[in-house]
């Protein structure tokens, strides 16, 4: 706190790098947690933890039923498909033919629900992707702290 009061004088200035601070002692804080969580993994079985991460988690089946195709759910067993990982990875147009979905109508309600879901996964990952980036730049600024915390005293 004396660094930052040393090095301003407007208020403005200094309430706002209190409050940055704050955030970032809280997410350092938060950061401590995740990383005890992730030292217990191990590296391979982390790639294929991200591998997973990488198609949206959803259940193929209540999509099915949104959609109102409950009469094609049989078909995601029968053509190996029901797992999010293998499902998310195939072309609209295929999902159809391989669901055998007739009408335009449900293949385009059908089409609009799996872009809508692949839509909010990729929102989801982005904002996952910036909160890391600003966990790694408060973790950065906390150790630089420290140091010259440490030299200061």
């Amino acid at each position: 706190m004396r660094d930052i009061f040393d090095e301003n004088k407007n208020l403005n200035v200094i309430k706002k790098k209190l409050q940055s601070k704050i955030q970032q002692n809280i997410l350092f804080v938060q950061r401590q947690g995740s990383n005890i969580a992730d030292e217990d993994q191990d590296g391979p079985k982390k790639e294929e933890d991200d591998k997973k991460k990488d198609v949206p988690h959803y259940n193929i089946e209540a999509l099915l039923k949104e959609v109102g195709l409950n009469e094609n759910i049989p078909k995601l067993k029968e053509n190996e498909i029901d797992q999010p990982e293998i499902f998310f990875e195939i072309c609209e147009g295929q999902l159809c033919s391989l669901l055998d979905i007739k009408t335009e109508g449900k293949k385009f309600r059908f089409k609009e629900k799996i872009k809508e879901v692949k839509d909010k996964h990729e929102k989801a990952k982005a904002k996952k992707a910036q909160m890391e980036e600003v966990l790694d730049i408060a973790g950065n600024t906390f150790e630089t702290l420290q140091k010259k915390q440490t030299v200061t005293f």
